[in-house]
This record gives C-alpha cells, structure tokens and sequence, in this order.
C-alpha cells in the first residue's frame, strides 16, 4: 500500500506553512503561498486578499486586462 500524503522539498517552508494554516484562518494552500513566497524573498501576484493577513507577504495584484 502506498502512502499518501504531501511530498515536501523543503521541511522547514512546510513546518511554517502548517503554522501559517493554524493561527490564520486561511486555505492551506494560501499558507503554503506566503510560507514559500516569504523563503524566498518574494512577493506573490494574486488577487486572493488572504495573503493580506500575513504581516511578512507584501501581495500585489494582478492588472486585469
């Protein structure tokens, strides 16, 4: 039987994006977004506000159009 779950690259992005998911009242995979965008010293594009909830994520929207 193989066993499912979530293959991380990087333990220490997931432990924070755990974290992230916990204190915040957000989708895990925003968690994971803000956890990978504050490792590496980026700041994500995306019209979700969610990512405004993290004090170290500086979100910028997307142009439409």
């Amino acid at each position: 039987m193989t066993a499912v779950g979530v293959i991380a690259l990087d333990r220490e992005v997931l432990l924070d994006a755990l974290c992230r998911y916990a204190i915040k009242n957000v989708d895990f995979a925003d968690a994971l977004l803000a956890a990978e965008s504050v490792s590496m010293k980026l700041s994500p594009a995306s019209f979700d506000r969610d990512l405004d909830k993290f004090d170290d994520v500086k979100r910028y929207e997307p142009s439409v159009g």
